[in-house]
């Protein structure tokens, strides 16, 4: 959305090997925060 111009909230993504500097920056941010995992979320169970 940022790149096309259309207005959205602020956000940045961060990995585990960035895991420090997303804590800095959630640091920062005023509340309400938003956080959201990337990835598959649930269990496998054989």
């Amino acid at each position: 959305m940022q790149e096309f111009g259309i207005p959205t909230a602020n956000y940045k993504e961060f990995d585990i090997k960035s895991r420090n500097e997303g804590i800095e920056y959630l640091k920062n941010c005023t509340i309400p925060i938003v956080l959201k995992a990337d990835g598959l979320a649930a269990v496998k169970v054989l």
